[in-house]
């Protein structure tokens, strides 16, 4: 004789595993996947949030910043391109080498080139003197609130004495061209 130990609970057994299949195809997996959906939702949020507290701080750093611009671009236009200014600004060039310590040995300025709004003029000084002098003309041309680039500066040991240095310096003196410039 046969002994069935479940009896007729087959019939019980297939459709609450069907019931509890379906449960979890179409609810509880739906739902786990709407909450992974939800909590990825929140924590952007809350990215955002912590982001947002920053902005006043952001602002206050890009207001300075401005400010900071605005003052450059005030020196930046700090020398027309009339001849008066370009003669007291090579004054100022020259008088910087003397103060510097440094022997003048050349200083030519070349023709101007016309851009849209500025004008360049390149100029080569030459000079003559220790290694700390020069770094002193050097520095005092790259504080100089004009708008003047260092393209070129060329140092060699000086042909009469070691101590000396022969120094060579390109500029490139940018100036606004007053018809242009508003």
């Amino acid at each position: 004789m046969k002994t069935n130990l479940l009896g007729g609970a087959w019939a019980a057994i297939v459709p609450l595993t069907a019931a509890i299949g379906a449960y979890l195809f179409f609810v509880f997996f739906p739902g786990m996947r709407e909450i992974r959906d939800l909590r990825a939702d929140i924590a952007l949020k809350e990215t955002a949030a912590m982001a947002a507290a920053t902005i006043p701080t952001r602002l206050k750093n890009l207001d300075a910043e401005a400010i900071a611009a605005r003052e450059y671009l005030a020196k930046f236009r700090a020398v027309p391109a009339d001849a008066a200014a370009m003669s007291r600004l090579f004054g100022e060039l020259s008088q910087d080498v003397k103060q510097s310590g440094a022997i003048t040995t050349a200083f030519r300025p070349e023709a101007k080139i016309s851009l849209a709004e500025l004008e360049r003029t390149p100029v080569t000084i030459g000079c003559r003197g220790t290694f700390d002098q020069v770094q002193t003309l050097l520095a005092s041309i790259e504080a100089m609130p004009h708008r003047i680039w260092i393209e070129h500066a060329k140092l060699e040991g000086g042909r009469e004495t070691a101590e000396l240095i022969e120094c060579e310096i390109r500029l490139a003196i940018f100036a606004d061209k007053f018809e242009i410039s508003n």
